[in-house]
């Protein structure tokens, strides 16, 4: 719709669309099957369109989503206003003329976009969920997600979403209907609940900045699922979100999340950034630990800075889960972190901790290990439970579990 005036703002419209037609619009509010006494008679499904302000020469593109199988018997109309609405008494006051017949409708297909928001562990880029530690850890979110579409001939995306709704809290899924082809999409994901007084990023998808921040305090931006010319079902537009600290790194305090605690060398070369810090305990009575960051080590990033953190780590596990045997920690530093690449972590060499505050940077690992221990207890406390605290050094970072 374009305005062709020369000095009168438009404030409203009316577009007559055959009764029974119209399913919705991205813009406007629809009244079906509406009797109109006036010009033009009968019965129709109207749009009307308040407050529009279109300067002259401004133009505003609408979407109109029709219901299947609509055959058109009757032609579309509108009438246009420089009143903001159709409130007077016959209807007539303030008129705009139409220039020149009402354009011809472009009718699209129209299609569903899936998705999925969850939170990944243990950073496989797979939903999973079930029993185990690292490899069915996954946790699904209820969030809101937001639909945009480009306007027709437009340079960006609007500021307003298009559609918007919640993920499901059983699987994390969301689903957009009836979504017309043709046009540009964009799929964005906010924090909601109690999730949204929490930092949270993306770990994918990646590549943009073409959204917000999904939750306050975390990163500035994050990145959009891309529908560009949107032609056919689109599934699979993932959401993989997770809990960050930060910025973190050696001119900051220790961070503390539930019994996980770390802390980073005063001598560490990497900048200040954020960072997935959790902890969780499966059903097999495990606490699994994660610190690392939000993306595995690759282009952008620089993988020549190094952090060296002290981590402590606390856990409290029941003896019957124990079946017996000594409290373990294992550990992964390569993601995605999997319990089939969970091993054993060794004691270190030397104590890391220097005088200066400093943390060693050589002669604390032996062989290929990227962690250690620095110091360990256990103790059986009231409840049948032990109570197991490690000291860990690692000169990367990564998944661990206390079982």
């Amino acid at each position: 719709m374009k305005n062709t005036s020369t000095s009168q703002t438009l404030g409203s419209a009316e577009i007559y669309f055959p009764a029974n037609s119209v399913a919705g619009a991205s813009l406007g509010t629809v009244r079906t099957n509406t009797t109109s006494t006036t010009s033009p008679p009968g019965n129709w499904d109207i749009l009307a369109l308040d407050n529009l302000a279109l300067a002259p020469g401004a133009s505003r593109a609408i979407t109109v989503t029709f219901l299947p199988n609509v055959t058109f018997s009757r032609i579309v109309q509108a009438v246009v206003k420089q009143a903001n609405k159709f409130n007077d008494t016959q209807g007539g006051a303030n008129l705009f003329s139409l220039e020149g017949s009402f354009p011809t409708l472009r009718v699209v297909a129209c299609v569903t976009i899936q998705g999925r928001v969850y939170q990944d562990r243990n950073l496989d880029n797979t939903f999973t969920i079930g029993t185990g530690a690292f490899l069915f850890s996954d946790v699904p979110n209820a969030w809101r997600v937001d639909l945009y579409a480009k306007e027709m001939g437009a340079a960006s995306y609007p500021s307003t979403p298009y559609r918007t709704t919640t993920s499901s809290a059983a699987d994390g899924s969301y689903t957009f209907t009836q979504v017309p082809t043709g046009s540009d999409y964009k799929i964005c994901v906010v924090a909601a609940g109690a999730d949204a007084s929490s930092k949270w990023a993306l770990q994918s998808p990646t590549g943009n900045t073409d959204c917000g921040p999904i939750s306050a305090g975390g990163p500035a931006a994050s990145a959009a699922n891309i529908l560009p010319s949107l032609s056919a079902e689109a599934s699979g537009r993932d959401f993989q979100v997770v809990p960050v600290v930060g910025p973190f790194g050696a001119n900051t305090d220790p961070s503390t999340v539930g019994g996980y605690t770390v802390d980073a060398g005063s001598n560490s070369t990497k900048p200040d950034t954020y960072y997935v810090q959790d902890t969780w305990v499966d059903d097999q009575g495990r606490t699994n630990f994660r610190f690392s960051p939000i993306l595995p080590c690759g282009p952008p990033q620089d993988c020549t800075k190094k952090v060296y953190l002290l981590e402590t780590l606390v856990a409290d596990i029941e003896l019957s889960d124990l079946g017996g045997q000594q409290v373990t920690l294992q550990y992964d530093d390569t993601p995605p972190f999997l319990d089939g690449d969970l091993k054993s972590m060794p004691y270190c060499n030397i104590d890391p901790r220097q005088s200066s505050g400093a943390l060693a940077t050589s002669g604390v690992l032996s062989g290929s290990d990227t962690s250690c221990i620095v110091g360990a207890t256990q103790n059986v406390v009231a409840g049948g439970k032990v109570h197991a605290v490690y000291t860990v050094y690692t000169s990367y970072d990564g998944g661990r579990q206390i079982g």
